[in-house]
């Protein structure tokens, strides 16, 4: 006579079970810090890559800065040609990038110590909205910062933007003379500003 019960069904071991989850858990792990890793290393201050930028710096010093013609902040066209004759500090930036917002007041005072004729600020956004600069300004209490608006990134490509902030000082003669990687402060800017006046171009 056939036994009518169903036949017993074989469950995995706790132990197995256990060793199958560890590694699981691990390699989700490792992902996710690879993940937030790579999220520092766009946002963070790029003086977490040296020689990268090092490298991009040799690269574009002492020769003219790349031209570009973009909209500004209020639908308005900029480009470098608006500077020639005065000394640019050119900033890459975003809005989610710790260094870049401490440093923007200082642009926004160094710009407005500035006459007509002098040292200018021209900020360049690389991707946000216009409404999310807007309210980042607003919650910090800047105004008097110029903002290009690099939408499609191409800007920062043609100044080899691997992580911001980033600032590149031009002289009046539209050359590359200098780069900050980091927050800048007044005093990193005013001395730039001494060394260019007072320095010959190196050929």
């Amino acid at each position: 006579m056939t036994d009518p019960s169903p036949a017993p069904t074989s469950r995995p071991s706790p132990v197995l079970m256990l060793f199958l989850v560890i590694p699981l858990l691990g390699i989700l792990a490792a992902l996710v810090m690879i993940v937030q890793n790579e999220r520092q290393r766009t946002t963070a201050d790029v003086l977490d890559l040296p020689a990268e930028i090092e490298r991009q710096a040799a690269a574009l010093m002492n020769y003219t800065a790349p031209a570009f013609q973009v909209k500004d902040i209020d639908g308005k066209s900029v480009s470098l040609d608006e500077y020639k004759g005065r000394i640019v500090f050119l900033n890459f930036w975003t809005t989610d990038c710790p260094p870049c917002q401490r440093e923007m007041p200082t642009f926004a005072q160094f710009a407005s110590e500035q006459d007509e004729q002098g040292p200018a600020v021209l900020t360049v956004n690389m991707g946000d909205t216009p409404q999310m600069i807007q309210e980042f300004f607003t919650r910090i209490g800047v105004k008097g910062v110029r903002v290009a608006m690099d939408t499609d990134l191409a800007v920062g490509n043609r100044y080899s933007i691997i992580a911001r902030p980033v600032t590149y000082v031009i002289d009046a003669q539209g050359v590359i003379r200098a780069m900050k990687a980091g927050e800048i402060t007044i005093e990193d800017m005013d001395g730039y500003v001494a060394q260019i006046t007072t320095t010959p171009r190196v050929n």
